[in-house]
This record gives structure tokens, sequence and C-alpha cells, in this order.
């Protein structure tokens, strides 16, 4: 039986396997301090209410769309996750926001990344095609273009 998640007055239907994938993320999104419920929101996904829709407050939302937003940078977007990502970008609208992504200890050619979820915070989980990290600093570069943030991380182990 799907798993309903309802944005606004908008149905999206996520098989189990999806709703476990995204549950996941949002565990891994998790940040203490963070504006976020990351965790509030993987406990509706994991115990959902019989067969009511699960809707999320905004909090919940907003860490909804930022798990969203890794799984879509690391190519890893299934049809109902990228239905559920433009429903709730519909809702919780932020603009995109791109960082040139450093790599502490990493061999990596100069990368951009975009947050459509808000901007990232140290401590943040950033997932790319590249790798998984952990934001450590985040900085505004000297005579950077418009709004362009530098985004240190390292290499969770």
């Amino acid at each position: 039986m799907p798993i309903r998640v309802l944005v606004a007055d908008i149905e999206v239907a996520l098989s189990t396997e999806t709703a476990t994938q995204l549950a996941e993320e949002l565990g891994l999104t998790t940040r203490e301090g963070a504006d976020f419920d990351a965790a509030g929101a993987a406990r509706l996904l994991e115990a959902p209410a019989g067969d009511q829709p699960i809707q999320f407050d905004r909090r919940e939302g907003w860490a909804v769309l930022r798990a969203l937003d890794n799984l879509f940078r690391g190519g890893r977007l299934n049809d109902e996750l990228t239905r559920l990502r433009e429903t709730i970008a519909d809702e919780i609208p932020f603009e995109p926001i791109t960082y040139d992504l450093f790599v502490i200890g990493f061999e990596l050619e100069q990368m951009s990344v975009v947050s459509c979820a808000g901007p990232l915070d140290v401590g943040d989980r950033l997932l790319t095609k590249e790798g998984v990290w952990r934001v450590r600093d985040v900085t505004q570069l000297t005579g950077g273009g418009q709004g362009v943030t530098c985004v240190s991380a390292y290499k969770p182990s």
C-alpha cells in the first residue's frame, strides 16, 4: 500500500521503498540546532497513521525539501520523489543558491553545487555525485559573483 503525502491540496503517493529511502536520507540530514525538523519528518514516514495522508508542518516540509535536494544532486531521485520535491518547492519556495565547493584533503575539480532548499550551514550533509560531505565552513568569496558562497567541507568517516 502506498504512503500518501498531502502538500497543500496535492496528494503524492510514495511506494514503501521510496518512503524508506527518503526517511533514511532525512535521518542523515538531521542536524542539532537546525531550523528544520528532519527527525520529525522521518518519524512520520516510518510510521504513517493508517490510511490518513502524511501532512508535514513547515519545519518538517523544509527538512524533506533539503533531503530531496541532496538526493537530486546525488542523482538518486525517482519519479515519485521528483513529484514530491516539485510539490513541496511550490509551497516552501527558496531562491536557488550557488556555492563553490572546496573539499579538504580530497582532489576535486572546481565544482559548484546549488541549494534549492535554503542556505547551507555548518554541519549540513551535502550529497553530490562525487561524494557525501559535511559542511565545515561557509564564507563569502572576495570579489565573487552574485551571491556566490564558498563551502569548505570534509568527507565524513
